[in-house]
């Protein structure tokens, strides 16, 4: 190592962020160079100007264990330089008397140094950052924490075209950086070089392959670990596991006081910020400045539009217009909480999947949690109803609807019928599902805790429901949309005491808490059906099964035993029972099997040996039942009775192809309904769609052109959807070739309010959340093909549409003369490996709504 004995006698104390002339480490460094770990171990490091560094290459990042992740002391045997952005950034990397010393030249850039042992392997590693940037220099403040005003690793101090103020970028939970590429496109590059000086291509991207991928993370600091599907092509898109249930929430918080662990990638004294810490930033305060490709605010400072690296394929996306940025919290259904801002969009507790890459801005480690700060939430004691509704079987799994409203002023009603208070104060709303009720007419909301969040299921808070109207002291009327929260529900001897908890990107997180009565509006759409009141004993005589399709866990059947009669396809007399079951997946084409057993209730319509609650809903005034339900004949041809399956037991027996059936459930009404199908034989029908063969949804094993000629009779429909609370118009495209059919199918995202179709669209960086700008990536919600698919064709075997759904790519629609519009695409399915599919389509639209 090069000795500067005079100029540390000069500088020691002045060059490097936690160097002291009065320090005395443990182990003690070689003479004359700054001991970067004097002030406390991290996985990062910052240096400030030329000279010698070292720190201890003992510890694990700080040194703090996490959940299944203790911190241990390393015994490396060497040390090395892996990459760095800027030639001649370090040199004479080594490992002395258990530390690692450097030299560093002056310049200003990223580096990676790692340990190994005798074999070579990565043991740790470590990010230093060359940098001027002193952050505890005139440091921000806001909601009680000391942030940093860059981005962990950024060179420059605002915008420039080479992109050196985006910083380094991280998968979730992991402490080592990953360059940005250069300038402000998804094409930019990204180069760095070897301890000599020459050009290095150290990164690899791969799909994790293991259920606890870990210790491979470690070792190889410079791969990107890509996610992969799980449960029902969803998730968990994680880089640590394949498993969604091996993902670890905690390696970025411990589980006692949500501190840093060993694996945070900031220096010392400072840390990833918890999930409410972007509180109170909105577009008022937090402005998008479009020459620069970011949004500043006063405090905090210049926050790059970063772009993104995708958790599915680790490619960059909408660089220069779309900024997220990692929270240390993860949420729940495998996502973390993230700040997420477009030109046109900002989300402060947004959810993305833990394998993207998105920056780090730090904050300091001493500060107070915002979330436990009582200056940061605001707490609101309701005492009235402003309004209560029931709708039965509204949510996705046949769930009812409660749908409260909350206040504790008086209102009034606007010209468009809102509520609006007429003094300070709030009305709260709460869309609450859980299980229906009985009685309709007097229905009781369940007791039990409703999660914020964006579904229709039991349990769920309707996060675009549940939300507040104010009035400020200033009688100006404000929102606040809920971006996460808990609503806990209890009966009590007068009625209710329900409490609430909500995240808000609209200001200060706030609680509500309301104690007294409240009666529900039957609101449920009609037509209705008359239940079947007297208990039912039957025995059946046919039997059929339709296989309906095999998910990942599963076979579906739809299984219908009749005791009576049918005319055109309607019970004329006795009984019909409907069975909508789900199997241990056994069946394949030409072998259709149900597994013998006992089925039990189930609400989730993917676990095997349960079936589903019934459950009605109507289609244009029509009556549709769906789920477990008996039907009992009524003369001169009246509707059935009707009895809905709540509960109880099916017996399946099986003797080769000969099945028999023992039916033993109870109505929503309490009424008991048993029946026999002695053995015998089934009816069976095949209704499930042709798998492609392998894990993946695609059916075409090459590059596909979808060719549209001009005496096709071909058509392009269109269905438009607006949401009222300011998120993205989609815009639905349907184009059939109705000589071939063939056909592709869109879902893009448009600004709010637009009109038109035409622009660019990608795919998202979170397939799983998509924003302006970006394409819904195709996916498959039970038998219904959903989002966008770049090759379709109608299967009359199955009476449905197989195809490629398209994971990325680029779409583009032009506007024409004459009301016609021109759509190009090349996109990729989701095989391995994957097809190219590309399409040319212009004509005439036809809108549908």
């Amino acid at each position: 190592m090069k000795k500067h004995r005079i100029f540390w006698l000069l500088a020691a104390t002045i060059l490097a962020a936690g160097c002291s002339s009065d320090d005395t480490p443990t182990p003690p460094p070689p003479p004359q160079a700054c001991d970067l770990s004097a002030q406390g171990t991290a996985n990062c490091y910052l240096i400030s100007g030329p000279g010698d560094y070292s720190f201890d290459a003992t510890v694990m990042g700080n040194g703090v264990s996490t959940e299944r992740a203790p911190a241990s002391r390393l015994a490396p045997v060497a040390a090395g330089l892996v990459w760095q952005d800027t030639p001649g950034l370090l040199s004479d990397v080594e490992l002395c008397e258990g530390r690692v010393c450097f030299t560093a030249g002056g310049k200003k850039g990223n580096a990676l140094l790692a340990v190994y042992d005798a074999g070579g392997k990565v043991l740790w590693s470590w990010h230093i950052w060359a940098t001027d940037y002193d952050p505890a220099s005139g440091a921000a403040k806001l909601n009680g924490l000391t942030w940093m005003t860059l981005n962990l690793g950024a060179v420059a101090t605002d915008y420039d075209a080479s992109g050196t103020v985006k910083g380094m970028v991280y998968q979730w939970g992991r402490k080592d950086p990953f360059p940005s590429v250069s300038g402000w496109t998804d094409a930019g590059g990204i180069t760095v070089y070897d301890a000599s000086g020459s050009t290095a291509d150290p990164f690899r991207t791969e799909q994790v392959a293991r259920t606890d991928n870990l210790a491979e993370a470690v070792a190889h600091p410079t791969t990107f670990y890509s996610g992969t599907r799980d449960e029902g092509d969803f998730g968990p898109y994680d880089w640590l596991t394949t498993d969604a249930s091996a993902m670890n929430d905690r390696l970025w918080e411990t589980m006692t006081d949500s501190g840093k662990t060993l694996f945070d990638p900031c220096p010392p004294g400072w840390r990833v910020p918890r999930k409410e810490s972007w509180t109170g930033l909105n577009e008022t305060n937090f402005i998008w400045d479009d020459a620069a490709l970011g949004r500043r605010h006063a405090l905090l400072g210049y926050y790059p539009a970063v772009g993104s690296r995708g958790a599915a394929t680790g490619e960059w996306n909408f660089v220069g217009g779309s900024g997220l940025y990692w929270s240390s919290s993860a949420t729940e259904d495998c996502y973390v909480s993230t700040l997420n801002f477009l030109p046109a969009y900002i989300n402060v507790q947004s959810n993305a999947n833990r394998a993207s890459g998105f920056p780090v801005r730090c904050v300091s480690e001493t500060a107070g949690d915002p979330g436990e700060d009582p200056g940061t939430i605001e707490k609101y004691e309701l005492d009235r109803v402003t309004e209560s509704a029931y709708i039965g079987f509204a949510g996705d799994d046949a769930s009812a609807n409660y749908y409260i409203g909350l206040a504790n002023v008086p209102f009034e009603l606007s010209d468009e019928g809102e509520q609006l208070p007429t003094q300070p104060g709030m009305i709260m709303y709460l869309d609450l599902y859980g299980d229906t009720s009985i009685d309709p007419k007097s229905a009781v909301l369940p007791d039990g805790t409703y999660t914020v969040r964006s579904e229709t299921t039991s349990g769920s808070a309707n996060a675009t429901y549940t939300w507040a109207r104010m009035m400020t002291d200033e009688h100006e009327i404000v929102y606040r949309r809920t971006t996460g929260g808990k609503v806990k529900v209890r009966r009590t001897d007068g009625g209710y005491s329900i409490e609430g908890t909500f995240r808000s990107s609209d200001g200060p997180d706030f609680t509500i808490s309301y104690t007294g009565e409240i009666a529900f509006t039957d609101r449920t759409p009609g037509p209705s059906v008359l239940p079947i009141v007297d208990p039912v004993n039957a025995r059946f005589t046919e039997a059929v099964a339709q296989w309906e399709y095999s998910g990942d866990q599963s076979d579906r059947f739809t299984i219908r035993l009749l005791d009576g009669r049918m005319e055109n396809d309607e019970l004329a007399e006795g009984y019909r029972l409907t069975i909508d079951l789900l199997s241990e997946k056994l069946s394949e084409k030409g072998n259709i099997v149900i597994q013998p057993g006992r089925y039990s209730i189930g609400s989730d319509y993917v676990s095997p040996m349960t079936f589903s609650v019934g459950a009605l809903y109507s289609l244009m005034g029509i009556p549709m039942y769906t789920g477990t339900y008996c039907q009992q004949a009524r003369p001169d041809g009246l509707t059935p009775l009707c009895g809905f399956a709540s509960d109880g037991t099916i017996e399946v027996e099986r003797s080769g192809d000969r099945y028999a059936f023992t039916v033993d459930i109870t109505t929503a009404e309490g009424v008991s309904v048993k029946g026999t199908y002695a053995m015998n034989e089934v009816t069976f029908i095949d209704n499930a769609p042709y798998e492609p063969a392998g894990d993946w949804l695609s059916i075409l094993r090459e590059d596909k052109t979808v060719i549209f000629a001009q005496d096709d009779a071909s058509e392009c429909r269109v269905w438009r959807y607006d949401s009222d609370d300011g998120e993205p118009t989609e815009f639905e495209i349907l184009v059939d070739n109705n000589t071939t059919d063939e056909a592709f199918q869109l879902l893009v995202l448009a600004p709010a309010g637009s009109t038109s179709l035409a622009g660019t669209y990608t795919a998202p960086a979170d397939p799983d959340r998509p924003g302006v700008g970006n394409f819904v990536p195709g996916y498959k919600q039970l038998s219904m093909l959903k989002g966008t698919w770049g090759y379709l064709l109608y299967d009359f075997r199955v009476t449905n549409y197989v195809g490629a759904p398209a994971t990325e790519g680029t779409i583009e629609i032009r506007d024409l003369e004459d009301g016609k519009i021109e759509i190009q695409y090349e996109v990729k399915d989701d095989a391995e490996p994957q097809n190219t599919v590309r399409s040319v389509w212009s004509g005439s639209i036809r809108w549908i709504n």
